[in-house]
């Protein structure tokens, strides 16, 4: 079996507007990284292309579902004072914080910052269950930046595989940080399902997505955050079809991975 993690950033409402349709329809479930400072104070919003975030109530029904809640900074933040404060409040609106894990705005975190940042001591405590984090492009070279501006205007599975592969993560291997492949508005439904298809038996990757549009959406093609809905119901009818292929929540991926090292 391969494990499927669908992460969904700063918990925008078309993610359980629009995401969450599709995945109830072919039976997945995912992950919500929220931004619990949005969401208790809307009018501090400042995301281009979704500037509506998640209700409480709405963050409920996702628990419920069966769906996860993680942190991703009260602010959008990466210091331990901000994911504290965001796991605090996401207690105070009736969010069950039990096993949380944390989604590094902007994949700011690496294996190189992640001392210094005193976000791994809330993880080697207890307080977090795991970390999750990206590539930045900018901080990567410039030989990966001139791949990364290729992949996104020849839409090679090829590259998004080369770009990505190092993000595929291993059941037998331990990980501080686990890293995601992020898909833009210009990623391919190939891209993924060639990335995912490369993976071995047992390997893990966790997806992440930001926003989910429809064409027409007055804020489509406002910024790369995003994701075209019939893009995303591809994906999803495509990995339910594949037998040896489970969609889990990055916390069930996350116990998957650490049951197999010793």
């Amino acid at each position: 079996m391969r494990y499927i993690a669908l992460s969904f950033d700063d918990s925008r409402a078309d993610t359980y507007e629009i995401a969450k349709p599709i995945m109830e329809k072919y039976g997945l479930i995912g992950t919500v990284n929220v931004i619990s400072d949005f969401v208790l104070h809307p009018d501090h919003c400042s995301l281009i292309s979704s500037p509506r975030v998640m209700i409480p109530e709405q963050l409920h029904k996702w628990q419920r579902w069966g769906g996860e809640i993680a942190c991703h900074g009260s602010t959008h933040n990466n210091t331990p004072e901000d994911v504290i404060k965001n796991i605090e409040e996401l207690r105070a609106i009736g969010v069950d914080t039990k096993d949380i894990g944390f989604a590094s705005p902007s994949s700011w975190l690496t294996h190189k910052n992640m001392e210094d940042s005193g976000i791994y001591e809330l993880k080697k405590n207890g307080t977090l269950s795991y970390l999750r984090s990206g590539i930045q492009i900018r901080r990567e070279g410039i030989v990966y930046t001139i791949l990364s501006v290729l992949e996104q205007y020849t839409h090679s599975k090829y590259l998004y595989y080369y770009l990505n592969k190092r993000n595929i993560i291993k059941r037998n291997q331990k990980y501080a940080i686990y890293r995601s492949a992020a898909i833009k508005d210009f990623t391919t439904v190939k891209q993924i399902q060639y990335i995912v298809e490369k993976m071995n038996e047992d390997d893990g990757l966790i997806i992440m997505l930001h926003g989910v549009l429809d064409k027409g959406d007055q804020f489509y093609g406002k910024d790369h955050y995003y994701w075209d809905s019939d893009k995303f119901d591809n994906l999803c009818r495509w990995l339910k079809d594949k037998k040896d292929i489970e969609v889990v929540t990055t916390i069930a991926l996350h116990k998957i991975i650490s049951s197999a090292v010793t």
